[in-house]
This record gives structure tokens, C-alpha cells and sequence, in this order.
């Protein structure tokens, strides 16, 4: 029988967990619309809209700075200049 090696000290507290993090983003965004109705909070069509829009945006400018930082470091790091090599492809 397999024995479950988890003690407290190597155990993580949930709230470090991404994945949880993550299910709960996940769950908020997918139960909010429709709770709030219930619990007296008006989202209209159009807040909804709003708020999708601007997360996407924010979204699209943070994977934007993302990539420009990730180009900078690569390039700080990198060993030696960039070679040509031909490149066939067989399909």
C-alpha cells in the first residue's frame, strides 16, 4: 500500500496555489452573472461587455510585455550571434 508522503512542511497553503487561484478566477467569472441578480446587484449586457472588453485588452497588453521582456532578456543572455542553417521540409 502506498503511503501519502504530504507532511505540513512540505505542504503548500492553498492560497499559493495556482491552480486554485485559478479554478476560482474561473468560477467567479462563469457564476457572478448570474448570482448577482439574487443578490440585488444589476449587471446589464452592457457591463458585462465592458468588463470583457477591458480584460481582454488588459490581457493582450500585459502577453504584449511579456514578450517584449522575454526577447530583451533572451537576447542579454544569449551565448553567441544567431546562425543561418538551410531548412528542408518533407510533407
Amino acid at each position: 500500500m502506498h503511503e501519502n508522503t504530504t507532511t505540513v512542511e512540505t505542504a503548500k497553503w492553498w492560497a499559493s496555489s495556482k491552480t486554485i487561484w485559478g479554478a476560482l478566477i474561473t468560477a467567479a467569472a462563469s457564476v457572478v452573472p448570474l448570482l448577482a441578480p439574487l443578490l440585488g446587484i444589476e449587471l446589464s449586457p452592457d457591463t458585462v461587455q465592458q468588463a470583457g472588453d477591458q480584460t481582454l485588452a488588459a490581457a493582450q497588453a500585459i502577453m504584449a510585455l511579456i514578450g517584449t521582456l522575454l526577447t530583451i532578456v533572451g537576447r542579454l543572455k544569449a551565448q553567441g550571434p544567431l546562425t543561418r542553417r538551410s531548412v528542408s521540409m518533407r510533407l
